[in-house]
């Protein structure tokens, strides 16, 4: 889509990263609220504040003509009493990733995702995420070369399947 401009993620876009985890972590399918995200400590640990950490790395998509923030990747070294739910181990970031509904399947994804693994990381060797099984963005990280690890599915936050992935970086 040649009508999109990406930038990096800055403070100012913590609103936006709320909505876009939202639409990751697909709360709205169990009738939750963007309130009640930013309520729970986990996910909390995606958003807040991000961009103050060395190790905070995202980037955003805009629509060119309308300037509307339409999709975001990011991610963030979650180590210690701070894991999130894609944890792996401590040179592990987590990424967190989603595009606006309407503009699903047009290559925003792949772009945000190809320019965050192309992103000189500092302490980060890898890149894990948490994907549900009927997810169809696991395909896309398989394309990227994201690999399901040894503990094969797990348990996601509201009692579905997941799998726990990861790209080992070329630093």
């Amino acid at each position: 889509m040649e009508k999109v401009i990406y930038r990096p993620l800055t403070n100012n876009d913590e609103p936006f990263l709320w909505e876009m985890l939202f639409e990751a972590a697909k709360m709205a399918e169990s009738r939750e609220t963007i309130e009640e995200a930013k309520s729970n400590p986990t996910l909390s640990l995606y958003v807040n504040d991000f961009g103050n950490k060395p190790t905070d790395i995202g980037f955003l998509a805009i629509h060119k003509i309308t300037k509307e923030k339409i999709g975001a990747a990011w991610v963030r070294l979650l180590i210690d009493n701070s894991k999130g739910y894609s944890f792996i181990d401590n040179g592990t970031a987590e990424l967190a990733m989603a595009t606006v509904k309407s503009y699903r399947n047009r290559g925003i994804g792949s772009k945000l995702l190809s320019l965050l693994i192309k992103t000189p990381q500092k302490k980060i060797n890898a890149i894990g995420l948490s994907v549900r099984d009927s997810n169809p963005a696991l395909r896309l990280y398989k394309r990227f070369g994201f690999k399901i690890i040894d503990q094969g599915k797990i348990l996601n936050r509201v009692g579905g399947a997941s799998y726990l992935m990861k790209l080992k970086l070329q630093n």
